[in-house]
């Protein structure tokens, strides 16, 4: 199945939860760690410079710790406490990136895992490329949870350039290469502005020489002062983003409406073109989001159901009903 993946392995679905478990759990642990904050500071660095131009045109530049401290209340939903000085370790901005890092790593914990065999996968990815599931708004009012991990039985390599890597490809004269989306998280929490929103995690796989966020040389050079032996997680948590859920009268035929609406659409052929050995075009950067809503629409309209793994808590599969 050399086409979500550079290779594929004998898939089990008790080997497969087993395996999602240690590496969400390492994962987790590792995000805790000094590096996972020097690797996440330069995005978050971009973000809340973004953030405060679009909010203070008349003043659009601050200190970096000014900038971040509004950017992570005003994004991630918390006041981070000042960074403290100290002579050795993290210095304030990484500090600060630091408690989001931690946050997070608090609500991963314990994510309820959800395994995919690799034919559902395949057939949910498809779903999400159709027009149906790329139309904007999606009422997200079918989540099975508040919280969830959506593995996928193997990662799709998926070209999706943020504005970041945009602006870095027009300065460094050369494209991101594909990322390995490997896993979805979902969190549902109260907005601000009332109602509900859920935050979708991409997961994707780290490697070598990885240039999938544009931002690898930057990275590169923050981590020259770790020991050679530090390891990279084997789920690296890089981008989230918030959907509002949009309440739904009627969600299991609002589901099955948008299930049969899609399979029309690949019959028409109005569907992202992919096929088994090509990278996925994620150029609006909601592959993650589709997936996830596309597995819930179809456990919503009764096509798949979630069974729990015994042995393996909080872990289920997902498999035709």
């Amino acid at each position: 199945m050399a086409g979500t993946t550079a290779s594929i392995r004998e898939w089990s679905v008790q080997n497969e939860a087993s395996r999602a478990a240690v590496q969400l759990r390492d994962s987790v642990q590792w995000m805790r760690g000094d590096m996972a904050a020097v690797m996440r500071l330069f995005a978050e660095q971009h973000n809340a410079s973004v953030h405060w131009a679009d909010r203070h045109p008349e003043h659009p530049h601050a200190d970096v710790l000014t900038m971040l401290t509004e950017w992570i209340q005003h994004y991630y939903g918390f006041v981070p406490k000042p960074p403290q000085r100290a002579d050795t370790g993290l210095s304030s901005a990484p500090q600060l990136v630091q408690q989001i890092m931690h946050t997070r790593a608090d609500s991963f914990a314990a994510l309820p895992i959800h395994v995919l065999p690799p034919r559902v996968f395949e057939t949910i990815l498809m779903l999400a490329g159709t027009d149906t599931y790329r139309r904007e708004p999606l009422p997200l009012s079918t989540a099975w949870e508040p919280t969830g991990l959506l593995v996928l039985p193997t990662a799709i390599l998926r070209r999706n350039e943020s504005r970041l890597d945009q602006m870095l490809a027009q300065v460094l004269g050369r494209s991101p290469e594909p990322d390995t989306l490997s896993a979805v998280s979902w969190l549902r929490e109260p907005a601000r502005e009332g109602g509900d929103q859920i935050r979708v995690g991409d997961w994707i796989v780290p490697e070598v020489g990885y240039q999938g966020s544009g931002i690898d040389d930057n990275v590169g050079q923050a981590l020259a002062a770790f020991d050679n032996n530090s390891e990279l997680p084997p789920w690296l948590w890089t981008n989230e983003q918030i959907h509002h859920v949009q309440s739904a009268a009627h969600p299991s035929n609002d589901a099955r409406r948008r299930i049969h609406s899609a399979a029309n659409d690949l019959k028409t052929g109005t569907v992202v073109p992919w096929t088994r050995g090509s990278v996925y075009d994620d150029a609006e950067g909601l592959l993650a989001l589709r997936l996830t809503h596309v597995a819930w629409d179809a456990v919503q309209a009764g096509i798949l159901c979630r069974v729990p793994l015994e042995g393996n808590e909080p872990a289920f599969l997902v498999q035709p009903s």
